[in-house]
């Protein structure tokens, strides 16, 4: 939704792009709307509202090249079905799923508290740097 214009910004630049050269997109669990509720619990109101800035239903073939990283903490469904959005739309992508270590450590590499290590998920700032490089930076 980088083309969308923020009403509460003083300044805007006309002319000048908010599309990001590229994103990379961490620890998941970004999906609003789809998977998930309980018998009894839709309401079509709030599946419109929350459809409207769902990352998922947002994606365009626009959309920047994207580098996905999470643990299976956090649901991996919605890590495969947005980078299935974005194979669909024909979006570069790259993703990386790991199955140990908790939302939110890190680099994963023991070196803070909040930081656990797990060797093997302390990859992924490797892989990222790397896709990085590849594409520019």
């Amino acid at each position: 939704m980088f083309d969308q214009e923020d009403k509460n910004t003083e300044k805007s630049c006309p002319g000048v792009s908010s599309r990001p050269d590229a994103a990379l997109i961490l620890y998941g669990a970004f999906a609003q709307t789809g998977m998930g509720g309980s018998v009894g619990q839709y309401d079509p109101k709030v599946q419109a509202r929350k459809c409207k800035s769902d990352p998922i239903r947002n994606i365009r073939s626009d959309c920047p090249p994207m580098f996905v990283f999470q643990t299976h903490k956090d649901d991996p469904r919605y890590a495969l079905l947005f980078c299935y959005e974005l194979a669909c739309h024909g979006v570069p992508y790259e993703i990386h799923t790991f199955e140990e270590g908790p939302h939110g450590g890190g680099l994963y590499d023991g070196k803070t508290e909040d930081s656990p290590l797990f060797e093997h998920t302390a990859q992924w700032a490797m892989l990222a740097s790397s896709w990085l490089k590849e594409k520019g930076f």
